[in-house]
């Protein structure tokens, strides 16, 4: 719209949309303990533990990914808190990306939150994938606690003893 003074004005809305996190090769990386908020409306369906899945359902909504690396003894614990409009999350932990069902080593899709908690068997790259049952997305909040691996105890020692 032109002004009295010549001047044009215009109101213009940007929206961004973004494949990072869309699958496990350019997934987030969780390197510490935080809060991870995620909208999952603009990804892809590339995951589906299937209902022989670690969740028991299938979730073949939009997916975000999170990898993460753990080693033996680290523990994951992760919830996932839908935000804004009400939808049915699902959250898994894989180690491999080709086959989530088969690779899946904690999930959880029993209504929200969905949490889990993890121990690292070997060190190893791992992904937490949020999901959506019956395709179903949209914001999310994650609460992730990485704790190590307690550290070693050292060899008990014996003395000798002597007997009277």
């Amino acid at each position: 719209a032109v002004n009295s003074g010549g001047q044009t004005t215009a109101q213009v809305n940007i929206t961004v949309q973004s494949t990072l996190g869309d699958t496990c090769t350019d997934a987030f990386d969780i390197t510490q303990s935080g809060t991870f908020s995620n909208n999952s409306n603009t990804a892809q369906g590339d995951y589906n533990p299937g209902s022989s899945g670690c969740t028991s359902f299938n979730a073949n909504g939009p997916d975000q990914v999170y990898r993460v690396n753990l080693q033996a003894g680290d523990r994951l614990q992760a919830s996932l808190q839908p935000t804004g409009q009400s939808w049915d999350a699902s959250l898994y932990l894989v180690t491999g990306c080709a086959d989530v069902t088969s690779s899946c080593v904690a999930g959880q899709d029993n209504g929200n939150p969905e949490t889990i908690g993890f121990t690292a068997v070997s060190a190893g790259t791992y992904f937490l994938i949020v999901d959506g049952f019956l395709a179903s997305s949209g914001g999310t909040t994650i609460p992730a606690a990485l704790r190590a691996a307690p550290a070693s105890l050292p060899a008990a020692t014996t003395s000798p003893t002597r007997s009277p």
